[in-house]
């Protein structure tokens, strides 16, 4: 309740009941809100303070001297106002010029497609060219991956060209250029043989040619890749093989111990690495790279990955301990409620019904 409406009560009670109820007109009115005036009394001062503080100080309203000679903007306050005010109408002009300067044109018609809008930059389309160079992908690894006899053919290929690279003190980096060779140059590797005791340090001596003839040609050919370490350009011609390696050339180096050759130096682990990543289409991890300290370690891993996965179901249906145990059967394939059926008999009943309706083929 309001406090004046209480004091107006207690006013009213005291007429009718007793005298120490009665409340005095000051003690009625001070409670009582004070009106306050909103609005604010604004009178013109053209007078500013120093000129106020100045006629103080002479006591007079009319002080000697100038007039208002410490109030104003100084003189570097009047300049830069000067600089500010040329400037603003400096860009206004600019803003009047660009405006007339970007203002379209009387015969002016908007596009209604895409191909009517103007474009901004090259004049023509990239498609419009014939490809280059450049605009040429060209796969570093073989399109399809190598399984089975496959990778241990493309690791025997890659040991014996690098063996002949350093027969022959070419870089070892170089048959990468190279992603295929053609299938005769292919047979007559896989014909060659590694032998360890025979390798030194660089594997130069590690070879062994089946023939004087494959000799001579296969240092013909890789004399030219050797060079194309230099010519990164030069490609060697490649034939498409008449069958799959597997077929043509597993057999060729069943008995080769090509495997027990070591890494002895980081360029040619590295080398061997690459070529055979390139020939086989698998990725190889730098720390198998790093770790492998001969070529079957290489090969341990990418038969492990290419090696499919037995399905979980024939895992846990082939171990003996959840066999034995109560109440469990464990399946190898996923069981459905027509298996539920076909075990507890009601699987002829089922379609004996729908063949009846004429919903099941008879």
């Amino acid at each position: 309740m309001h406090p004046s409406t209480r004091l107006l009560s207690l006013e009213l009670s005291s007429r009718t009941v007793s005298r120490p109820l009665y409340v005095c007109s000051s003690c009625r009115h001070e409670p009582l809100p004070r009106p306050l005036s909103v609005a604010q009394q604004i009178r013109p001062n053209s007078t500013s303070v120093t000129e106020n503080l100045r006629r103080k100080l002479w006591g007079t309203e009319n002080p000697p001297g100038l007039k208002d000679p410490y109030g104003g903007k100084s003189a570097l306050e009047r300049k830069w106002g000067r600089k500010g005010q040329s400037a603003a109408e400096t860009d206004a002009d600019a803003v009047e010029v660009e405006e007339g300067e970007i203002a379209p044109p009387d015969e002016y018609v908007p596009a209604s497609t895409a191909d009517e809008l103007p474009r901004i930059g090259h004049l023509g389309k990239w498609s419009d060219y014939p490809p280059t160079e450049a605009d040429v992908y060209k796969r570093f690894m073989t399109e399809k991956r190598a399984h089975g006899p496959s990778v241990d053919q493309a690791a025997h290929l890659a040991a014996v060209e690098i063996c002949l690279l350093r027969k022959l003190d070419k870089p070892v980096s170089s048959p990468c250029h190279v992603r295929e060779h053609n299938t005769e140059i292919q047979r007559l590797l896989l014909e060659c043989r590694i032998d360890p005791s025979a390798a030194t340090a660089d594997w130069g001596g590690a070879v062994v040619f089946p023939n004087e003839e494959a000799k001579d040609a296969l240092i013909y050919v890789f004399e030219q890749i050797g060079n194309l370490e230099s010519e990164q350009n030069a490609e060697q011609p490649q034939e498409k093989q008449a069958g799959s390696k597997e077929e043509m050339n597993a057999h060729l180096f069943d008995r080769d111990n090509f495997k027990e050759l070591s890494f002895t130096s980081p360029s040619i682990r590295f080398a061997f690495m690459k070529r055979f990543s390139q020939l086989t289409g698998h990725y190889l991890p730098d720390p198998l790279i790093h770790g492998s300290s001969t070529i079957e370690t290489a090969l341990q891993h990418v038969h492990n990955m290419i090696r499919p996965r037995p399905k979980l179901g024939v895992e846990l249906s082939s171990n003996p301990a959840l066999q034995n145990l109560p109440n469990v059967k464990v399946l190898n394939r996923r069981h459905r409620s027509s298996d539920i059926d076909q075990a507890v008999g009601r699987k002829k009943v089922i379609d004996a019904v729908l063949r009846e309706r004429g919903l099941l083929g008879r």
